[in-house]
């Protein structure tokens, strides 16, 4: 389960690099940086190819130190990424040890070199970063606040054999890549519950491992009856405790006593199940499995509290909902809203679901403008 505080979106910073200065043969010089990630290995026996296919070895290199200062270079990333200390490359046998030892901590390479200097180890030796897999990133220059443009070729280099490059255009999209390198590696090691049957358009059983597949992120599907278990076994006193640490921002308005302990019990029992699955986020379907058997045990209050806490949660276990989330909350480091969202010309669907006509816009809205309104309803909480 997420970790709790004042914020209720979860942004986890990317780890990124450890940094790789090099003693660049007959004075290259040079600085990969890591990152960790999960991008596919290129086709068996291509970075084999390229090994055999490069020069003799390097001879008399020497020590080389790049001219982009690394300093300035955590500043830039912290709170966003973390800058792992510099490795000098002593030789084409460390640089391929140095590349296929990182483990999985880190998300990406970052070479840093000295600006518009064409001949490196990522350019001579490709073979161990096709073979790691991680991403290569060139970051901007640091004075300039632009790329270095003879990484382009680096990159067609590079791409052209399989290794995934971003050569990012300024600082801020620099920036926005590790935030979103930090973003796939949590929903790569993240858990979402989803409760109740399978009968909405998102079937977890159907389509769950659509998801995992693309994200790494893995959906566990419980019954409803896993919740109530955990709910029977809540006392009085716990769930009496958990409302008073937050009764001071609600009003209560006619709610029955016995009513808001069984919302309480429930959202101390799901909380319960996610800190057991570890789990990022949570659904629980109600008008396909808990309505229909005539049950009042609804988790609304559960998800807006659990919510607070930093758990994503979506109405009816739509995961694809969860994911929308993830990517808006973790990524922005924001709160982000779920709701139902109607579009005002389907009046026909609209009539036959809610009776007659309640959803349309007010007379300063043309019908021709109609087309391009919706109404967002229903499912609706702010966390």
């Amino acid at each position: 389960m997420p970790s709790r505080g004042p914020s209720s979106s979860l942004f986890l910073p990317c780890r990124v690099l450890r940094t790789t200065p090099a003693d660049w043969p007959q004075g290259r010089k040079g600085v990969p940086h890591e990152v960790r990630g999960v991008n596919p290995l290129p086709a068996s026996g291509a970075a084999e190819a390229v090994d055999a296919a490069r020069g003799p070895a390097d001879k008399g290199s020497r020590r080389g130190s790049p001219d982009e200062p690394l300093d300035l270079l955590a500043n830039e990333t912290a709170g966003v990424a973390v800058v792992r200390n510099a490795m000098v490359v002593r030789d084409a046998a460390h640089w391929a040890a140095a590349v296929e030892g990182l483990g999985p901590d880190v998300d990406a390479i970052l070479p840093v070199s000295i600006p518009a200097y064409p001949t490196e180890w990522w350019n001579s030796h490709p073979g161990p970063l096709i073979r790691r897999g991680l991403p290569v990133v060139f970051w901007p220059l640091q004075t300039h606040d632009e790329p270095d443009f003879w990484r382009w070729s680096a990159r067609d280099l590079l791409s052209s054999l399989g290794v995934t490059v971003h050569l990012p255009a300024n600082r801020r999209e620099a920036l926005a890549l590790c935030r979103a390198l930090g973003l796939r590696r949590r929903l790569a090691e993240a858990v979402i519950v989803v409760f109740g049957e399978q009968n909405f358009p998102w079937n977890a059983h159907a389509a769950g491992d659509r998801f995992a597949r693309r994200f790494g992120a893995e959906i566990r599907v419980r019954p409803i009856s896993d919740i109530r278990a955990r709910a029977a076994n809540v006392s009085v006193g716990e769930a009496r405790a958990y409302w008073a640490a937050r009764k001071s921002r609600y009003l209560l308005r006619g709610v029955r006593p016995g009513e808001l302990d069984t919302a309480l019990c429930t959202a101390l029992a799901v909380r319960s199940i996610l800190e057991e699955e570890r789990a990022l986020g949570f659904g629980v379907n109600c008008f396909g499995d808990i309505i229909p058997g005539g049950a009042r045990d609804v988790p609304c209050l559960a998800q807006t509290w659990l919510r607070e806490e930093g758990v994503l949660a979506s109405c009816d276990g739509d995961f694809l909902a969860i994911l929308s989330m993830a990517l808006t909350s973790l990524y922005l480091d924001l709160p982000c809203m779920m709701s139902n969202m109607y579009p005002v010309s389907y009046v026909g669907a609209l009539t036959d679901h809610f009776g007659g006509n309640p959803l349309s816009p007010s007379r300063r809205y043309a019908r021709r403008r109609w087309r391009k309104l919706a109404r967002l309803g229903h499912c609706g909480f702010v966390g």
